[in-house]
């Protein structure tokens, strides 16, 4: 949730800020209840990459988003997007304002300044609004290649920055691809500032696909695919069908395109965790935590939970995670067999088998 943020837009929509405005709303776009500025402004697009913002703002207005990798609900003078920045560009109609949503990722907010701006017409305003904790206070400088910005407004522990656009628009220059030899396989990868680990392949993720390698499931399930090495990996080891799962739609549409360049098909499903059916010989996955002020791994343990239940007689799942996370335990709850593949001083993995 971006509770203080929304707050202070709040306000300013009841002030009549956004009154008249054609506004597209994009970047870390975490609190459903944007949505509200639809009753203000003329006409409202939200481009979100959370599956979870984007059912909750399509549930708002009484319509539902399924797993494609992409979705689109339009309401009177609301239209939801589901989907990166570089495809909602192809499909948002022109507007007068970008409302830029920030969050801690200062590439992901220059990446949708540098795609979204190209869709403004008439006043051209740039607004960037967010926490102090997320990049508020120093949004200034994150708009300054636009034009000349100014602070419009703050309020408790958030601040809402603006500039009217005046420069030429900065070219988007995507991420280098990477190559990478895995689990005995050379991948060619693309990377994308959104997608967790841009760049490289985390150190967590090297050690499952180690763990993998001798594995040849008729079926699996990469869960939390990120940029989908997980999943391609096990396609190339023999796996006959492989579905890769994230909630995220920079993730999904990176795991497509790094399927399509290591020539592999995956299905490829928008997922909350395990929040939909199918049963699998293997499921691979490493859950995501947030630390911030404290351990948020809910998401995680209740995985474990559900996890035996998509699984086929005799499957297993292959966990890993951060060694300060604890899952051993919560393994032992949900299964008989729990064995420790492979660990050092930060990561183990996990093979269980056999639910409870």
């Amino acid at each position: 949730m971006q509770t203080l943020a929304y707050e202070l837009l709040e306000r300013r929509a009841d002030e009549g800020f956004f009154n008249g405005r054609s506004l597209i709303i994009a970047g870390g776009v975490a609190d459903e209840r944007l949505i509200k500025l639809a009753l203000f402004a003329a006409k409202v697009q939200i481009v979100t990459d959370s599956l979870l913002t984007a059912r909750k703002m399509a549930a708002a207005v009484g319509q539902e988003i399924g797993d494609a990798a992409r979705a689109r609900v339009d309401y009177k003078g609301a239209t939801v997007f589901f989907d990166t920045a570089e495809h909602a560009a192809g499909e948002l109609e022109e507007a007068d304002t970008l409302l830029l949503m920030l969050d801690k990722s200062k590439a992901q907010s220059a990446k949708c300044l540098k795609l979204l701006s190209r869709k403004l017409t008439g006043d051209k305003l740039i607004l960037a609004c967010g926490e102090n904790t997320a990049g508020g206070r120093s949004a200034g400088t994150l708009l300054a290649p636009f034009g000349e910005p100014y602070k419009e407004d703050s309020r408790r522990k958030s601040t809402l920055f603006a500039v009217k656009l005046a420069k030429p628009i900065p070219e988007y220059q995507p991420m280098e691809n990477i190559e990478c030899d895995l689990g005995g396989q050379t991948l060619t990868l693309a990377q994308d500032e959104a997608v967790f680990s841009g760049g490289r392949i985390d150190p967590g993720t090297a050690m499952l696909l180690e763990c993998l390698k001798d594995t040849k499931p008729a079926s699996a399930l990469d869960l939390g695919c990120g940029c989908g090495v997980v999943g391609i990996t096990l396609k190339k080891l023999g796996a006959a069908e492989v579905v890769s799962s994230d909630i995220s739609a920079a993730a999904l549409a990176l795991t497509g395109k790094n399927a399509a360049l290591n020539g592999v098909k995956l299905q490829v499903r928008a997922a909350d965790m395990l929040s939909f059916g199918g049963k699998y010989d293997l499921i691979a996955v490493n859950p995501p935590f947030h630390q911030g002020l404290g351990v948020e791994r809910q998401g995680a343990l209740n995985m474990i939970k559900e996890a035996g239940a998509h699984l086929r007689a005799g499957g297993a799942l292959y966990l890993v995670g951060n060694t300060f996370l604890g899952y051993e335990k919560f393994l032992k709850e949900s299964f008989k067999s729990v064995e420790c593949l492979k660990k050092n001083t930060r990561y183990l993995v996990y093979r269980a088998s056999d639910p409870l």
